[in-house]
């Protein structure tokens, strides 16, 4: 029960870079043959996955249907209701850092942090660092362990510390959210249950003495399980490094925009499931006459589009007995092209179950695919029927 399919599904596609993306392009059959169809005996049981852990839901917040967000240029912006529900992720988190540290608490007074730096896991700079926040009525009972920090560089930089000793002290502050519209119950605060989450203590004390030490079976919490919160498991140095790893392993306008929008998903993803309580799961139904032949459309959109054209798969108890592809008459991935789910065999009158899914040709550059419940994934109920005044097909 203590897994997150946020952090699963970034920290499966760092590990297999460039596997996940290929895997999802191919059907997946469920382990049904193409012969069984609804009604015989299933030969298979497919296993339940581990759900994640989601906090409850705030009873009565916000309020149902779409809000006013914003009064712009253009006049009042209406989004979903879900929208800006959730606090930063620990991705998110990364991606808005300037410098991400491994660190131990020196000193905290006069609303100065004081922290010296074992490890610098992205940027650069010297072993200490200061930090302007608040020093008074403040959670104490992490200051003794080894931290993860999120910082963005102050205006003031890097300079000599006020002990004249000559050595150099950079100047951060804690990393916050990319917006100012949260709208959840975490006040705002740089600890692990609060707002932005920046301090992310060991799971366990000790090891803020300065030395450097193996930090390698060393985890650190992200928080507990709250409203506007998923409850992400403890990360160690090498899983968050592997994200690091993966936001920088190209250094081009296409790889650094995929990157851009796979934390945008992942951002809507936890929106809806703090104001939901619960994975997004949507679903659909389509009714089909039986004896069309392969090929018979259950569904067609024209919505897909990006700088390439997506992936298409299927999955489900009866995923062999479906496609999903695209086709386009200008080859042209950035104008609108369609995708269609058919079928691939004649169907006799039933029920199938069968989920598409498609990788936006966004999130292909960086091999990024959306954790299961948000964007790309369609589950169906597919009933076929036959045409009136048919015999029972059985005859």
């Amino acid at each position: 029960m203590s897994i997150s399919w946020i952090m699963g599904t970034i920290l499966a596609m760092v590990v297999g870079l460039g596997v996940v993306v290929v895997g999802m392009a191919c059907g997946q059959d469920s382990g049904v043959p193409p012969t069984e169809l609804p009604g015989a005996p299933a030969t298979l049981v497919q296993p339940t996955p581990t759900p994640p852990i989601y906090a409850p839901t705030v009873v009565g917040w916000p309020p149902e249907g779409d809000i006013v967000h914003r009064i712009g240029e253009y006049g009042h912006s209406h989004e979903p209701a879900h929208h800006y529900a959730a606090n930063p992720s620990v991705t998110e988190q990364i991606y808005e850092s300037d410098a991400v540290v491994r660190a131990s608490l020196v000193s905290a007074t006069g609303g100065i942090l004081r922290f010296r730096v074992l490890e610098y896991l992205k940027g650069s700079g010297p072993n200490d660092i200061t930090i302007s926040a608040f020093t008074t009525s403040r959670d104490t009972q992490y200051d003794d362990r080894e931290a993860i920090l999120f910082l963005k560089t102050a205006e003031s930089g890097v300079a000599g510390d006020d002990s004249g000793n000559g050595n150099a002290t950079a100047s951060f502050d804690f990393t916050k959210g990319r917006y100012d519209t949260y709208r959840n119950g975490f006040r705002s605060g740089y600890a692990i249950n609060q707002r932005n989450r920046a301090w992310m203590p060991a799971t366990s004390g000790g090891g803020a003495s300065g030395q450097s030490g193996n930090s390698g079976a060393t985890e650190f919490d992200p928080g507990a399980p709250a409203p506007g919160r998923m409850h992400d498991p403890p990360l160690t140095v090498e899983q968050i490094k592997a994200i690091i790893a993966w936001m920088s392993a190209q250094n081009t306008a296409a790889y650094r925009e995929c990157v851009k929008h796979a934390v945008s998903s992942e951002d809507n993803y936890r929106d809806w499931a703090a104001y939901y309580g619960s994975l997004n799961r949507p679903e659909s139904e389509r009714e089909i006459v039986s004896g069309g032949g392969a090929g018979t459309v259950a569904w067609h959109t024209d919505q897909e589009f990006g700088p390439r054209y997506g992936i298409f798969s299927v999955e489900g108890e009866h995923a062999a007995l479906f496609s999903y592809s695209y086709s386009d008459d200008d080859d042209n991935p950035r104008n609108v092209y369609s995708s269609t789910l058919a079928t691939t065999r004649p169907l006799p009158a039933g029920t199938y179950k069968v989920t598409s899914v498609s990788v936006n040709g966004h999130f292909i550059e960086c091999n990024y695919t959306p954790p299961e419940g948000y964007g790309g994934r369609l589950y169906w109920t597919i009933t076929v029927t036959a045409p009136p005044g048919t015999l029972h097909e059985a005859f």
